[in-house]
């Protein structure tokens, strides 16, 4: 495991430990797509909540990983536009994984990959990376 790959998860755990819920799911995401197994931390709380929801303790998956739909928000509009965390955590592996300058030749890939276009793309990394 490379040191950028080592620092991004330690990032995550920090994350989920200070009551991220969704940087658990983050880091299963992030694990599967560079072929990396899971850290214990990332495996003990995905068999935790995952065994909650099996044990009928919620009633959606979503509510079981502290990620469910807030009630009031426009699925619609929301599906519309990219999560910043997303196209953080994509440019952010291109990066790291691929060995890609994070330029704006990546940030126009990022924009064809989320539908989008490289300035949006641009601001969307740059918000994720201040959020995370």
């Amino acid at each position: 495991m490379t040191e950028e790959i080592c620092d991004r998860l330690l990032t995550l755990q920090a994350l989920y430990e200070q009551g991220n819920p969704q940087a658990l799911l983050t880091a299963i995401e992030f694990c599967a797509r560079i072929g990396e197994p899971m850290p214990r931390w990332v495996a003990d709380a995905y068999c935790t909540r995952f065994e909650a929801w099996r044990d009928f303790e919620h009633k959606e998956l979503g509510e079981a990983f502290g990620v469910a739909w807030p009630k009031g928000k426009s699925f619609e509009s929301a599906k519309r536009k990219p999560h910043a965390g997303h196209v953080y955590g994509w440019v952010k592996c291109q990066h790291d994984v691929n060995e890609k300058p994070i330029d704006d030749e990546l940030f126009e890939e990022a924009a064809r990959f989320f539908n989008t276009n490289k300035t949006d793309a641009k601001q969307l990394y740059r918000a994720g990376k201040s959020n995370g």
